[in-house]
């Protein structure tokens, strides 16, 4: 699949996250850092954060280090991103993370990119855990996200999903140190609505592009593992469609709903989130299922 994406330099990047670098880069990082005025560019082998951001963020949320000495003179994993790599045995999966705020307006017209050496992490090559990822693949491919978690979950799941997501306070979650601006302004329209709901709102359908990116961003967070810590496959899929149908409920407007769902996408990979949703199997089982 080509892989197409165009930084449109909206600074979510640069929030919101931990940089960790390379043994080899730190000292030049250091170096560059001293050049910039930045002073302790670097705590326990991450780049420092201030007030959430990076210490390089400019007041614009630009890098400082991308402006002044050029995109190759980043730490690795910052001119990597939002390109992702993973090996699995011998399958290299590269991929763009769903979880930049801007992907969407670009994921179809954006700069074709050609990745060469990459930083690569390594995911498990078990059989069955392969086999699942390819069979969900399969579904979403054929079905779409709406058809994919029909067949996930059993009658009255939109009810017990809004019971889920309102065990997660996701307005205190959201207010809590260490959220990014960009996470809380994607998701506070849905942490206001959640209490509210007691059946599924009516809603407007998406429209068949935005319907499309859903199917899209579910494939990326299976194929590239970007919900380690969560069970299996089937319940990242759960997850991340279980909360785009949340957030089309709650707007359906491209401007509105595509940083939203990156927003989601970044939220479900932390332990926060799909641990309290999903902290059991039992409870998997009873939030598809019922009874």
């Amino acid at each position: 699949m080509e892989l197409r994406h165009t930084c449109l330099s909206c600074g979510g990047s640069c929030r919101g996250a931990r940089v960790t670098l390379l043994a080899e880069e730190r000292a030049r990082i250091e170096d560059l850092a001293a050049r910039l005025g930045v002073p302790e560019p670097v705590v326990d082998g991450r780049l420092r954060v201030v007030d959430d951001a990076c210490v390089f963020a400019t007041a614009e949320g630009l890098c400082a280090i991308h402006r002044e000495f050029g995109a190759s003179a980043k730490p690795a994993i910052c001119a990597q991103y939002p390109l992702v790599a993973l090996r699995v045995g011998e399958q290299r999966r590269i991929g763009i993370d769903p979880g930049c705020y801007t992907a969407f307006r670009t994921w179809r017209t954006g700069e074709r990119l050609e990745p060469a050496h990459m930083l690569m992490s390594s995911g498990s090559p078990d059989p069955g855990l392969v086999q699942l990822e390819a069979m969900l693949l399969g579904l979403l491919a054929a079905q779409g996200w709406r058809g994919l978690l029909v067949g996930l979950v059993r009658p009255g799941f939109e009810s017990r999903w809004i019971a889920a997501l309102n065990t997660l306070r996701l307005s205190e979650l959201l207010a809590r140190p260490g959220t990014s601006r960009d996470q809380s302004a994607g998701l506070a329209a849905l942490a206001t609505a959640l209490p509210g709901w007691t059946e599924p709102p009516s809603s407007t359908p998406l429209d068949p592009e935005l319907d499309a990116w859903v199917t899209e961003v579910v494939r990326r967070m299976i194929h590239l593992r970007l919900a380690a810590g969560v069970p299996t496959p089937a319940a990242v899929a759960l997850l991340v469609a279980g909360g785009a149908l949340a957030l089309s409920w709650v707007d359906p407007r491209p401007e509105c709903f595509a940083p939203a769902l990156a927003a989601w996408a970044r939220a479900v990979r932390t332990p926060q989130v799909w641990a309290k949703l999903l902290p059991s199997p039992e409870a998997l089982k009873a939030l598809a299922a019922g009874g």
